[in-house]
């Protein structure tokens, strides 16, 4: 089966993380990259904006590392800013390879809530439970949908999920992807 770049997306607590270790565990032949984990391995002890392109250029490297071993890749972000999206956008269309986006959402009081409820951690991005970061993170986002007009989003196909509804919504899917959309919405 051929691999693809799995986006996920979305604001904190909205099903990112969860539907991500869903996938990896019934899609074969993917691997799993994310900002937190190579901040970790930096051994950086809190998130810094500054050394931060610094993770963003490894997470990129081992992206294209993934498929240039002819796995598929699965990114697991907030993705909120469009730059970013446009660079992992870049990295994908120049090994030819597609992006399926899969946005998780949820109200604001849902994610809120399950913000308040996660576990205490002793993360490096900040104490995971507060909400005054996803208030921060959602005056931040820029909306996927204004990406897909242009010329650099063309081998883009986006999707919706709704954690809260479990409700799975195509938005953009190009024909190539109709199979992987397919199997994603059975496992979800």
């Amino acid at each position: 089966m051929k691999k693809y770049l799995i986006m996920m997306a979305g604001l904190p607590c909205t099903g990112k993380t969860t539907i991500r270790k869903k996938l990896m565990k019934k899609l074969e032949g993917y691997d799993f990259h994310d900002n937190t984990q190579v901040r970790k391995e930096f051994g950086y002890k809190k998130f810094d904006p500054r050394r931060d392109h610094f993770v963003l250029k490894e997470v990129d490297r081992r992206t294209e590392l993934s498929f240039k071993n002819n796995k598929g890749v699965i990114l697991d972000s907030i993705h909120r800013f469009n730059h970013r999206r446009k660079e992992l956008y870049e990295i994908a269309d120049k090994l030819g390879v597609k992006i399926l986006i899969i946005e998780c959402i949820c109200s604001a009081k849902e994610s809120k809530k399950r913000l308040r409820n996660r576990p205490k951690t002793e993360g490096i991005v900040g104490d995971v439970r507060d909400t005054k970061i996803y208030d921060r993170l959602s005056k931040e986002w820029e909306d996927i949908k204004k990406d897909l007009g242009e010329d650099y989003a063309k081998h883009v196909s986006y999707t919706k999920f709704d954690s809260e509804k479990n409700n799975f919504e195509r938005i953009k899917v190009d024909p190539e992807l109709i199979n992987i959309v397919e199997k994603i919405e059975k496992i979800i």
